[in-house]
């Protein structure tokens, strides 16, 4: 018997569809009465019951041959519901005659029923595969010649007997005409709420929505037998597909790997089956050794061997994927890496076998592995059989996402990460498991006691990194980092109002540092930066630009479609969006008006300073967290350079200006260009590329403090004057005239 034929149900007995039957009745009834045609005749076979409709006109024959001719004399008097039964014919029988051996029966009825006008309108309550799986793709085609579809609703059967997860569907076809018509395709959740579900359809119905709850509609026509699995062509799931290529670029699979030809056909190779061990003999993999996390199993009692050709056995790095799965599986593909340790092995008949190309680096096989087992990934591959196989032609063309440079270099570290706790989980196991190995308790107790110190400060330290205070205060640019534990210690005091200031002037530095850094990279990118002209002028008027400046720099960096062209790892794509994020723009909203409240006698009653610093530092902490991408943009300041003609290298001697302390040790690296700058301030982005900093931001020794500190430019009435980022200092800047006159500051 058919595999699919196996599990579908015989005759019901009346009533049995229940409240199921009696939704997709009113839904159907709905459809009809939408379309203008009024209530259906139902044809069906005497003894099968319908599983909607049962209160209309109801005609049977005597069996399922008989089906295709009454449907053609009842659709010349108007619309017709046909409930063909669903089970085998008997061996001999004209309807299993006349199609081939793959075309179920209800399909063949189908199939026998032509329009018999232009306004012929049939509806056939037909197992989902119908519409869905690609072996009845002729049985579409077919149809397609005379009839077009016009609404499709999906639903799960509960039958007793059968699996709870058989799928029915509903069609509603119309006589093909010239002018193409929209698709509505719905689909019946389970344990549906019939209100809710009637009211979608009918906003579905008068096209209010293109995607609803339970539906959406299809404009554009289809090829003829094009599957109508119903996440196939779901909008939602086809915005996810469109939006893959914001992750670097997408390629089809095929390109990245090579779908290598069946290892083992279990049904068909006896002849290389052995015995575990047999000289020779590998061990067959088939779909239940590959496990959802990605591992595979050891061998057991159950496990195959073969003896093979080498050509045909798995190499390390071959990706594994099981083959068949089950409608009800919801979840992504299963897909297993295949490693020394699994080896020698091949695959069986019940897996495909990916081998990498030179394309795939082993950042993109890591990045391809992970989309696969991804939902989006099983909808885009799979059909809606009532068994599920992954399909090779539907694999090799499935778009994979591909990661961008910055993106690849974040999985890298995650991969190292997860390396390295690893070794450290091991390295705890086996100090556990070495309790008892030394010659004596004592030295055994020095031991672990020793080492395991190391181990707990280890884990110590890397937990920090989830206080979010310490992370800013470690990983942030100096000015930021220094000005964030300010505000930290001011709390601890009892000084509210010192605390607020604090917190005020850690905001304006944020904004002001993050501006700055947005004027350089614009003005080397090429892009001119018209708040560039507000800042010059409050330069010039001796009031120093402030707050309101920094917001406009910002906004124009978010707004310039020449930013928005830019590739997503450039540093002023992150810097936009600390413009375009609505939430980020309140918060600096707000934080613009406590500061002229300050500067303005409108200071905050000491009643109400407590609530003040709250809501000042909630706000502070949202601007902070937005920009954490200036942890992944060493602050680093040149303290000196040599180049080597010969090497073509220049070797960089640098300190790192990251974290709260100005007071940090020297780094060297080589750098290929001799186009850095000796004494003066870059940011090295995730790319590796350096961007100057001057004149927008300098470095040097505070003349008031003495502190090394970086500086901006302030004022330009009279003479120019710099001030410090880190505590407010100022001090004299004439030897940055001619630069900042260059930049267009002045």
């Amino acid at each position: 018997m058919n595999r699919e034929m196996a599990a579908m149900p015989q005759a019901r007995p009346s009533g049995s569809a229940g409240e199921d039957g009696q939704l997709l009745h009113e839904l159907l009834a709905a459809a009809f009465d939408h379309l203008g045609k009024g209530v259906p005749a139902v044809v069906g076979v005497k003894g099968v019951a319908a599983a909607a409709g049962q209160t209309w006109q109801r005609l049977d024959v005597d069996e399922i041959g008989q089906l295709a001719d009454a449907v053609q004399s009842r659709l010349a008097e108007g619309p017709v519901l046909i409930v063909p039964p669903w089970g085998e014919p008997p061996s001999a029988h004209p309807v299993k005659d006349a199609w081939p051996r793959r075309v179920l029966p209800p399909e063949a009825v189908l199939l026998g029923c032509r329009p018999a006008g232009p306004g012929s309108l049939l509806a056939a309550l037909m197992p989902e595969s119908a519409f869905t799986s690609e072996r009845a793709r002729p049985v579409r085609e077919t149809l397609a010649a005379y009839w077009q579809l016009a609404i499709v609703i999906y639903q799960t059967v509960a039958v007793p007997g059968l699996h709870s997860g058989f799928g029915a569907a509903m069609a509603v076809l119309q006589a093909k005409q010239h002018k193409s018509l929209a698709l509505r395709v719905f689909r019946i959740p389970d344990n549906p709420d019939p209100v809710s579900v009637k009211e979608d359809f009918r906003l579905l119905l008068a096209q209010r929505q293109e995607r609803g709850r339970y539906g959406y509609t299809i404009r554009d026509p289809l090829p003829a037998g094009e599957s109508l699995q119903f996440e196939r062509h779901d909008p939602t799931v086809l915005a996810r597909r469109a939006d893959l290529t914001g992750y670097g670029g997408v390629v089809p699979l095929g390109e990245l790997f090579e779908l290598l030809p069946l290892g083992v056909n279990l049904a068909q190779d006896h002849n290389l089956l052995r015995a575990a061990d047999d000289e020779g003999a590998v061990r067959v993999l088939g779909g239940r050794d590959i496990g959802r996390d990605g591992t595979i199993a050891p061998p057991d009692d159950r496990s195959r061997w073969a003896q093979v050709i080498s050509d045909r056995q798995l190499q390390p790095g071959d990706l594994l994927i099981r083959e068949i799965y089950h409608s009800t599986d919801r979840n992504g593909l299963i897909v297993a890496d295949v490693s020394a340790d699994d080896l020698p092995a091949v695959a069986d008949q019940h897996v495909v076998v990916l081998r990498p190309r030179e394309a795939a680096s082993p950042q993109r096989r890591l990045f391809a592995r992970l989309f696969l087992r991804s939902p989006l990934a099983r909808t885009l591959t799979l059909g809606s059989d009532q068994g599920i196989h992954v399909r090779r032609a539907e694999l090799r063309k499935l778009d994979i996402p591909l990661p961008d440079d910055a993106l690849a270099a974040a999985l890298d570290h995650v991969v190292r990460a997860g390396e390295r706790l690893e070794a450290w989980r091991r390295e705890a196991d086996g100090l556990l498991q070495s309790a008892f190995l030394d010659d004596s308790a004592a030295a055994a107790r020095y031991r672990i006691v020793t080492a395991g110190r190391k181990l707990r400060l280890r884990v110590e330290e890397a937990t920090l990194v989830d206080d979010f205070g310490h992370f800013v205060r470690t990983r942030f640019p100096y000015p930021i980092a220094l000005r964030w534990r300010r505000v930290q210690a001011s709390a601890g005091r009892d000084e509210p109002t010192r605390a607020y200031g604090e917190i005020l002037d850690a905001s304006e530095v944020l904004l002001c540092y993050t501006a700055l850094l947005g004027l350089a990279v614009s003005r080397e990118a090429g892009i001119a930066i018209g708040a560039l002209s507000g800042v010059r002028r409050r330069l010039t008027e001796g009031r120093g630009p402030g707050l309101g400046e920094w917001k406009a720099v910002l906004r124009e960096i978010g707004d310039s479609p020449a930013v928005k062209k830019l590739p997503v790892n450039h540093p002023l794509r992150d810097l936009a969006s600390l413009a375009t994020n609505s939430e980020i723009e309140a918060v600096r909203t707000r934080l613009k008006n406590r500061r002229d409240g300050e500067a303005h006698l409108r200071r905050v009653d000491p009643v109400d300073i407590p609530r003040a610093i709250a809501e000042a530092a909630a706000d502070l902490t949202t601007l902070v967290e937005q920009a954490q991408f200036l942890a992944d943009w060493p602050l680093v300041y040149v303290d000196s350079t040599r180049w080597d003609t010969f090497r073509g290298i220049a070797t960089i001697s640098y300190r790192q200006m990251m974290g709260d302390h100005a007071i940090v040790p020297s780094q060297v690296t080589e750098h290929p260009n001799n186009d850095l700058e000796q004494d003066s301030l870059y940011i090295i982005d995730s790319e590796y590329q350096w961007h100057l900093l001057r004149p927008f931001l300098v470095a040097r020794d505070c003349p008031e403090c003495k502190n090394w500190s970086t500086f901006h430019v302030d004022r330009a009435e009279r003479a120019l004057v710099i001030k410090s980022l880190e505590n407010g200092h100022i001090a004299e800047g004439d030897w940055l005239t001619e630069s900042l006159s260059h930049v267009g500051l002045l």
